[in-house]
């Protein structure tokens, strides 16, 4: 039941988290958890006051949730995409052998990646079927209220473990 448009934005939300990602992994690798928590403290922060504000603030319903997490991940994307190439860590080339040995990598995973997202979605269909996608939006509300303290668990994690590789 969710318009063909916003599919379309779910597949550009899915491109801009894999620049944030790779921003983050860079600080990550480098030993920089300050950066790498003020980094994603601060998506968050705009994502859910966002969201928040066009939700509560102007009743917009899930759509407003949608445009929240649309403008925190694009924002935040071209963050990353202006602080790489700021500190020299971009470089816009093209490698054949890099890109096959990516493609020899990456494609065996799809299956993998699929079944995790099946299996990530598979409760909010089931709720969706059996009540009503009301009660799915209801549960995936809840969800991301834990989402929020994996983000912080995932942040200490990944701050910490450098450090802990390094000792």
């Amino acid at each position: 039941q969710v318009p063909r448009g916003w599919l379309l934005v779910a597949v550009l939300v899915s491109g801009a988290q894999v620049l944030i990602q790779v921003r983050l992994v860079v600080w990550q690798v480098r030993g920089q958890p300050v950066r790498y928590g003020i980094f994603q403290v601060l998506q968050t922060a705009l994502n859910l006051g966002l969201s928040l504000l066009l939700i509560v603030g102007v009743g917009m319903g899930w759509e407003g949730r949608l445009i929240g997490i649309l403008s925190a991940v694009l924002l935040f994307a071209a963050l990353g995409l202006v602080t790489l190439r700021r500190a020299s860590e971009l470089e816009w080339s093209f490698d054949t052998a890099y890109a096959k040995d990516a493609l020899r990598f990456g494609v065996p995973l799809i299956p993998h990646v699929l079944g995790g997202l099946l299996i990530a979605t598979s409760d909010r269909l089931m709720v969706a079927k059996l009540m009503s996608v009301q009660d799915a939006g209801i549960y995936a509300a809840g969800m991301q209220i834990g989402l929020v303290i994996s983000v912080l668990a995932d942040a200490v994690v990944k701050a910490l473990g450098p450090w802990m590789f390094a000792n």
